[in-house]
């Protein structure tokens, strides 16, 4: 049995932190804790080096989403421990309500902690907010995104910026390098309490299943699949910032905003010129059209596969007046010279 080593734990992280700049000194972080052992940990660090180590502030956000009978009770407990360590603490219940048929209840959750998260961001001034992301849970995304088609499966990024329409929010994982069991671990030596999610032993949610079903079959033929991975992400993830930044020149040469009017709505609509499309490569045309639907859809991009994708370039050799009906609203139309992305208003008639 390995024995558990804190100065190791933590010298990890920090090399990790500093790495990639994720806590600076003077800033105001928020941290996102459901109470679970993770996000316990990931206060506790807080606890110990946001000043002694970073000299910056933080808080602690916590959202019920009132889906437990339990829920609010170790919400309550949260507060105590909070008020009992000195912990300034924001928190809330939002139930989140599927209000569309690509949305999952998963799905939904997430989008409403994570709006909730960029309100609080902005009303106190908060330059980030913290989650506590580890090893595990960057194997499961880049299977999930895999398994789902996803055009360019590149995991979880310790540092993004999420778009929810003019608002953006910055999102730091320091704990991405760190495996769930060295976590749990870390919780045991230092007798942190928490509070069980029984939601995460529920088959019916995707991550749930591929945790219990999924992963430990390809563990068992690959023992080190966790440290692969994860050292495969972060490649991938160097690759991919690479060709943004090939993206981001390609989407100023070939794409145009403009207002359209539609049924008395007025509408953002995007236009690809096809003179300009056609001749980069289709690797970049891919990307584009990926910066395009982000464009559109910030986070919620995620939903576009790489099916759409194809689907969208064979559009290009259609005739003029084909379209193409995508997921969330999108209609894309081939004109003469350019593809029209147009954003359909949701009370908007046919």
């Amino acid at each position: 049995m390995t024995v558990f080593k804190d100065k190791r734990f933590c010298s990890d992280i920090f090399q990790f932190i500093k790495q990639h700049g994720l806590i600076l000194p003077q800033k105001r972080y928020l941290l996102a804790v459901s109470g679970g052992i993770d996000s316990m940990v990931l206060l506790h660090f807080f606890q110990r080096f946001a000043q002694k180590r970073y000299g910056c502030e933080f808080a602690v956000a916590h959202l019920d989403h009132g889906l437990r009978p339990e829920s609010s009770v170790q919400a309550e407990q949260f507060f105590d421990y909070c008020h009992k360590e000195n912990v300034l603490l924001f928190s809330d219940r939002r139930t989140p309500v599927r209000t569309r048929v690509q949305s999952s209840l998963e799905a939904q959750s997430r989008l409403v902690r994570y709006h909730w998260f960029a309100q609080l961001v902005k009303a106190y001034s908060f330059d980030a907010v913290v989650v506590a992301h580890h090893a595990n849970d960057q194997l499961e995304t880049l299977l999930m995104q895999w398994v789902r088609g996803t055009s360019i499966p590149q995991g979880i990024r310790p540092l993004k910026t999420l778009r929810f329409g003019t608002e953006t929010l910055s999102v730091i994982r320091p704990l991405l390098p760190v495996s769930r069991c060295d976590l749990e671990h870390y919780h045991r030596h230092h007798t942190l309490p928490y509070w069980e999610d029984i939601s995460n032993q529920d088959p019916s949610f995707t991550r749930n299943r591929f945790r219990s079903q999924v992963l430990p079959l390809l563990i068992a033929e690959n023992p080190n699949l966790e440290a692969t991975i994860t050292e495969h992400a972060v490649i991938i993830q160097q690759e991919q910032d690479y060709l943004k930044a090939c993206t981001q020149r390609s989407f100023v040469q070939c794409v145009e905003l403009r207002e359209d009017y539609l049924d008395d709505f007025t509408v953002s609509s995007y236009r690809i010129k096809l003179a300009v499309f056609s001749l980069i490569h289709p690797a970049l045309q891919r990307l584009v059209i990926k910066e395009l639907l982000s464009h559109l859809h910030g986070e919620r991009s995620a939903v576009f596969s790489a099916r759409h994708i194809e689907a969208t370039l064979q559009l290009m050799s259609a005739q003029s007046g084909k379209f193409l009906q995508l997921p969330l609203r999108v209609t894309v139309i081939k004109k003469k010279a350019y593809l029209l992305f147009r954003q359909q208003p949701e009370d908007s008639h046919k």
